[in-house]
């Protein structure tokens, strides 16, 4: 499928301010948060809390639970880690971005995404992404999560940290990718 050059620009400007648009404040996780109540011997996890964690993260929540509003996907922040590069972060999760308004073009917009890890980069800034093994994230939900990144960078000095992305059903929730948002 062919793209026009004003579509092109059209998404380019109009699909960012999207994603940096504010949110209303996430609601908290029913009935508490899933990291405190997982099983910690899952695959998903990642590295046990980071060796750089900052004293001054003791009054920032963890985990951190983030609603995508009107549907049921949160996005979960813990292991806090050192504040990230502003512009490189910017840049870092707008690649993301791109690659979402990428596939939209491309007609994908719900299509699963593939099993393999995702990985975003500027300077020594890494999105990673991975969907967990047996689940499935549609790039449209991707593309309703991104825009809670810099809602969570805001709100918490642009800390890095880990995440896991949860579906929220009345009695059931699960993992349906995890990754991390850090300085390499």
């Amino acid at each position: 499928m062919e793209i026009s050059y004003p579509f092109y620009l059209a998404i380019t400007i109009c699909l960012p301010a999207l994603a940096f648009a504010a949110l209303p404040p996430a609601a908290p996780l029913a009935g508490g948060s899933f990291r405190e109540s997982r099983n910690s011997t899952l695959p998903f996890n990642l590295p046990a809390p980071p060796v750089n964690f900052h004293p001054s993260l003791l009054n920032v929540s963890d985990p951190w639970d983030m609603r995508v509003h009107g549907t049921p996907i949160t996005l979960e922040w813990y292991g806090y880690r050192d504040p990230l590069p502003v512009s490189e972060t910017h840049r870092c999760v707008m690649k993301a971005v791109d690659e979402v308004a990428q596939r939209v073009w491309a007609g994908y917009w719900a299509t699963p995404m593939g099993q393999l890890p995702y990985s975003y980069s500027d300077g020594n800034v890494n999105l990673w992404l991975r969907v967990e093994p047996g689940e499935t994230l549609l790039w449209d939900s991707w593309s309703e999560v991104l825009p809670l990144f810099p809602q969570y960078l805001e709100a918490n000095e642009w800390r890095g940290a880990q995440f896991v992305v949860l579906w929220d059903e009345p009695g059931e929730t699960k993992v349906v990718a995890f990754g991390h948002l850090l300085a390499e």
